[in-house]
C-alpha cells in the first residue's frame, strides 16, 4: 500500500504553506479574529483566485475538480495556519448543494462559491438537540409555491457574512415521514431572517440564526423534495472528514512548534528535547499524529471511492478531537508559560481545539455512530 502524496498532492501543500506562511501569520489571524466580518476582503480574493474553493467543485460548475484527497491536503495546510476566512463554512454549504442539489441549482450557485463571490453556510445544530436530525425542531410548512421556515439554529458558522445559508428542516406536509427533511437555501437578505454572532473562546464567528417565518421560493429546496436520513448521512460523513483534516493540520503544527522549541530551549546546560519526560511527550504525540492521519486518508479514500464510510469518518473525527487537544495541551506544558501566552501561536491551536470539537459533531454523537456501525 503506498499513502505517499501524488505529485499534484505535493504541489498543493507546497504552494498553500509558502502563500499562507507569508499571507497569513499569526498577529494576522489575531488582528482578523477581533474584528466583526473575521477576515480581509483581500485574503479572500487570494484565495478564491488560487482557485482553492474550486477542488471541491467539478469543472462543469467552475471549479478544478471534486477529488476529495487533494482537498484534505488543502485543509491540514489551512488547519496549520488556523485561516480566518469563511473557507470551511462555504464548502460545507457547496458540499450540501453537490450531494444533494438538482442540476439547476448546481449550475445557478456553484460557479458563484468556485470564483468566491457567492459565500455559503451550513445550519444544522439547535438547541437541546445537538447533532441528532431525528428530534430537529425547526420547521418547514408548504404554502401555495413556496415553504414557511420558522426556527432557530446554533453554530452557524460565518452567518452573518454568508450570503446563502443552507438550512436543513423538518418537512411538515401529508406525504412527509417523521425522518424527512428539508435542506432550503436561504438568502440572508430574506425578511424576518435574525443573526446573532454568539462570543466563543477562538473569537471565530459562530452565529444563533433565527427564522421567523421566512418566505422561501419552492425552487430553493435542494433536490426539489424531501431527504431520507442516509442521504444526509452521507453529507454528514463528508464533513466530519474534511473538518478532521483541518485540525490534523493544526496538531502538526502544535507538534512543529514544540520541537523547534525543544532543541533550542537550553536547561541545565542541554536542549530540553534531550530529556526523557520531553522525548515521551513527543513520542506519543508523533503516534497519535501519524494513527490520526491514517484514519483521516483512510475515511477520505473510502468518500473518492463512492464506499460507505459512517464508522470511518466517525473514527477520524473522534481521534482528531482527542489529537488536537493531547498535542496543544502537552506543546503548550513544553513551552512553559509562554505557550499559553497570546502572543505565541499555541494560544490560538488551543482555543481552536475547544472550539473543533463541537463541529460538525460532538463527542457523544461520534461514539454513537461508531457503535451504531459495528451493530451495538
Amino acid at each position: 500500500m503506498d499513502f505517499s502524496l501524488t505529485i499534484d498532492q505535493k504541489l498543493i501543500q507546497k504552494e498553500a504553506r509558502s502563500i499562507l506562511s507569508k499571507e497569513c501569520s499569526k498577529d494576522i489571524v489575531k488582528s482578523l479574529l477581533k474584528i466583526e466580518e473575521g477576515y480581509s476582503i483581500e485574503l479572500w480574493k487570494l484565495i478564491t483566485d488560487l482557485g482553492w474553493l474550486g477542488l471541491g467543485i467539478p469543472e462543469k460548475y467552475g471549479g478544478n475538480g471534486d477529488n476529495i484527497l487533494d482537498l484534505l491536503v488543502l485543509l491540514e495546510e489551512i488547519g496549520r495556519v488556523c485561516l480566518p476566512v469563511p473557507f470551511f463554512s462555504t464548502l460545507t454549504g457547496a458540499l450540501a448543494l453537490l450531494e444533494v442539489g438538482d442540476e439547476n441549482q448546481k449550475r445557478e450557485l456553484l460557479p458563484q462559491v468556485a470564483n468566491g463571490t457567492k459565500l455559503l453556510t451550513l445550519a444544522l445544530d439547535e438547541n437541546e438537540v445537538m447533532n441528532d436530525i431525528n428530534y430537529f425542531e425547526t420547521k418547514a410548512e408548504f404554502k401555495t409555491n413556496e415553504y414557511l421556515i420558522n426556527g432557530s439554529k446554533i453554530f452557524v458558522e460565518n452567518a452573518h457574512t454568508a450570503d446563502i445559508i443552507i438550512t436543513a428542516a423538518k418537512m411538515v406536509e401529508q406525504k412527509a415521514n417523521k425522518e424527512d427533511i428539508g435542506l432550503f437555501a436561504i438568502d440572508t437578505k430574506s425578511e424576518n431572517v435574525e443573526i446573532e454572532i454568539v462570543k466563543s473562546i477562538r473569537e471565530d464567528k459562530q452565529c444563533v440564526v433565527n427564522y421567523n417565518n421566512i418566505k422561501c421560493p419552492k425552487k430553493y429546496l435542494l433536490g426539489g423534495s424531501h431527504l431520507i436520513k442516509s442521504e444526509m448521512m452521507r453529507l454528514f460523513d463528508k464533513i466530519v472528514v474534511i473538518k478532521s483534516a483541518e485540525m490534523l493540520g493544526g496538531a502538526q503544527r502544535s507538534f512543529d512548534l514544540a520541537l523547534d522549541y525543544a532543541k533550542k530551549r537550553k536547561q541545565f546546560g542541554s536542549p530540553i528535547g534531550a530529556y526523557q519526560m520531553i522525548q515521551s511527550y513527543f513520542a506519543d504525540m508523533l503516534i497519535a499524529l501519524e494513527s490520526t492521519r491514517n484514519m483521516v486518508y483512510h475515511a477520505g479514500w473510502k468518500i473518492s471511492k463512492n464506499l460507505s464510510c459512517a464508522k470511518e469518518a466517525s473514527m477520524a473525527k473522534k481521534w482528531s478531537d482527542k489529537l488536537y487537544k493531547m498535542v496543544s495541551s502537552m506543546a503548550i506544558q513544553i513551552h512553559g508559560a509562554i505557550g499559553f501566552s497570546e502572543d505565541y501561536e499555541l494560544s490560538l491551536h488551543w482555543m481552536r481545539n475547544k472550539s473543533s470539537q463541537f463541529i460538525p459533531w460532538n463527542k457523544d454523537r461520534l461514539n454513537q455512530m461508531i457503535a451504531q456501525n459495528i451493530g451495538l
